[in-house]
């Protein structure tokens, strides 16, 4: 995309996203053309967004939202009139956001989300879980109490505040049943993947245009 929108929630993870990826795009053939962050959908100053994003004509929208957000947000581009493509994370593809966004809204959007085909993962999240699969969330929360784990048994007896800071700051690679996770910048690197949502909801793995041609 030349021209892009984004659209983030006011929240921690999230701000910090978006900053992440404006720093990446500086000096790259892409333009940001409109950037703001938003406690939730339904706040008043977020009303006009989906019309300032029209007028600024962007190519592609990231929605950098989360639950109870990122259907509303697509449903109001939608609306609008705006066809561009989005991208947003794994919120908008469960259930709630499907549903707020509408079938037609939703088909067509792409969303990244953690790799949990892991086999010995899903083994065990099925022995604990019964009829239930592992999404991104879970295999998110497994990798943060692993990379605890791991902070717990470098500490030992050493429980001072300097040494868990310490520790936290240290921490380089988290080891998990099927892989290890490198930390880069105190964050966890973990295996994505870039998604479509179907025209009858279902998803599948998403290809560039020009691998699908």
């Amino acid at each position: 995309a030349k021209r892009l929108a984004i659209v983030t929630l006011e929240d921690e993870w999230t701000v910090s996203l978006t900053k992440a990826l404006v720093g990446r795009l500086a000096g790259s053939t892409t333009e940001v053309v409109f950037d703001q962050v938003y406690p939730t959908p339904s706040a008043p100053e977020s009303q006009q967004a989906a019309t300032r994003i029209r007028t600024a004509r962007a190519d592609a929208i990231y929605l950098n939202l989360g639950f109870g957000s990122a259907g509303v947000f697509l449903r109001k581009l939608r609306d609008q009139g705006i066809a561009a493509p989005v991208v947003s994370n794994f919120w908008l593809a469960t259930a709630g956001e499907l549903e707020s966004a509408g079938r037609d809204a939703a088909t067509g959007a792409i969303f990244i989300e953690t790799n949990v085909e892991k086999p010995k993962f899903v083994g065990i999240f099925a022995q604990t879980h019964p009829g239930k699969r592992p999404n991104a969330l879970s295999y998110s929360c497994y990798a943060a109490a692993s990379a605890m784990y791991e902070i717990a048994a470098a500490l030992g007896s050493n429980e001072g505040k300097g040494s868990v800071i310490q520790a936290l700051t240290t921490l380089r690679r988290v080891p998990l049943l099927d892989e290890t996770l490198e930390i880069v910048d105190r964050e966890i690197v973990f295996d994505l993947r870039a998604k479509v949502i179907r025209p009858d909801g279902s998803t599948g793995l998403w290809e560039p245009p020009s691998r699908q041609e």
